[in-house]
């Protein structure tokens, strides 16, 4: 199933290339390039930084060569110089074998085997730079524009609004909070799980889900890596070894050298223990998953997404938290100081969680020493995702 995102994509790629007169040598080449990478989000703020960076890196015959090669998902074929000749002008040509392999040894080209078993080439992608320079700042113009862009789409917004309307990312409820069962994460001993009588669909459960992976890999939270670039991170969670990538994103982490291979009992654990932590896990929006993030509210890009109500990167579990047994609470304030969107308020003699705000967590459920909470399906939930597949990461 070929996801919204590319379909969209494939649309504003072909606008950018009508809107150059259909002559894409005739509009400025690292412009161009610029345009294809930030195709699938919202207007850059820092647009003019990123194109004088950009300039600094490449050439202008460079951003031609890369403009013609196809752009990266999870299953695109690589193609060969041969295979792209017709559509560079003819003043290039003789020059694209030497342009390709310099744009590769910059890392704006993937170099891959092609079907008929040949080199070949595909283009890199905004995120995959943007992770590559955040996670090894070459002390670059570009690495700095990259920096500034995560730092926006943390605490400013809109460039981190995808021009989608279907989220990417969707909160994974706590485990345990849904069955009871402390193998999931700590809960509290008293804790009211929902109605056993309902069934409860697959994508609530990451035991479930992360059966349907044949490989997982873990690395760095790059979102609070980020933070500590910019000497702005506030929190105290951990920064290593805390997101969990699977199949072909995990095949590409590891080779790459930004993730270490582990087994799926060990991504269990990962999250069991970023739960205990009061963390929430945020996992692609999809049936088949290609990575969970262990979130904070401080720094994670997603949650800040979703506390601004933005609605094209993530969106709200199936459940929503409510106090059901509001007598039994002794309003030590914890469940407040742990939701990440500040949906729980605690006056006088009530608690009472907003639930236009509560994203389903369950971290205050889990967090509760008197379970005093509980998670409940959220009214018109679906048992279901849209997307079988997405085709890469964005944010």
């Amino acid at each position: 199933m070929v996801t919204n995102y590319y379909g969209m994509y494939q649309r504003l790629e072909e606008y950018v290339r009508k809107s150059s007169g259909d002559q894409p040598q005739r509009t400025e080449p690292v412009q161009h390039m610029l345009d294809l990478l930030q195709a699938p989000y919202n207007a850059l703020r820092n647009y003019d930084q990123f194109l004088a960076a950009l300039r600094q890196q490449v050439t202008p015959e460079e951003a031609e060569v890369w403009c013609v090669y196809p752009d990266y998902t999870l299953t695109v074929s690589a193609k060969t110089p041969d295979e792209v000749l017709e559509d560079v002008r003819p003043g290039l040509r003789t020059r694209l074998a030497e342009l390709s392999q310099s744009m590769a040894r910059k890392g704006f080209l993937l170099e891959d085997t092609t079907p008929s078993g040949q080199t070949g080439y595909i283009r890199t992608y905004f995120y995959e730079i943007a992770s590559r320079l955040i996670y090894h700042p070459d002390g670059t113009s570009l690495a700095e524009a990259f920096l500034h862009w995560w730092i926006d789409v943390v605490d400013g917004g809109d460039s981190a609004k995808l021009r989608e309307s279907y989220p990417e990312y969707r909160v994974l409820p706590h485990e345990g909070a849904l069955t009871g069962d402390s193998r999931h994460g700590k809960i509290p001993m008293n804790l009211e799980i929902p109605d056993t009588r309902e069934i409860l669909p697959d994508i609530d459960f990451a035991e479930t889900l992360l059966k349907k992976c044949r490989r997982y890999a873990v690395t760095d939270c790059i979102c609070r890596v980020a933070k500590d670039m910019d000497h702005s991170r506030p929190c105290s969670f951990p920064v290593k070894d805390v997101c969990l990538m699977f199949d072909a994103v995990a095949d590409g982490g590891i080779a790459s050298g930004d993730a270490r291979e582990i087994s799926r009992e060990e991504a269990l654990q990962i999250i069991r223990r970023c739960r205990d932590l009061g963390m929430v896990q945020i996992i692609s929006n999809a049936e088949h998953p290609l990575c969970v993030c262990n979130c904070c509210k401080c720094c994670c890009a997603c949650l800040r997404s979703m506390e601004r109500f933005e609605d094209t990167v993530g969106e709200a579990s199936r459940y929503v938290a409510e106090a059901a047994h509001s007598d039994a609470c002794v309003h030590c304030g914890k469940c407040q100081k742990v939701c990440p969107v500040e949906a729980v308020d605690i006056s006088g003699a009530y608690t009472y969680v907003q639930a236009q705000r509560c994203i389903g967590c369950g971290v205050c459920v889990s967090q509760c020493p008197k379970g005093v909470l509980k998670l409940s399906k959220r009214p018109g939930a679906i048992d279901h995702v849209a997307q079988k597949d997405l085709d890469r990461v964005y944010i």
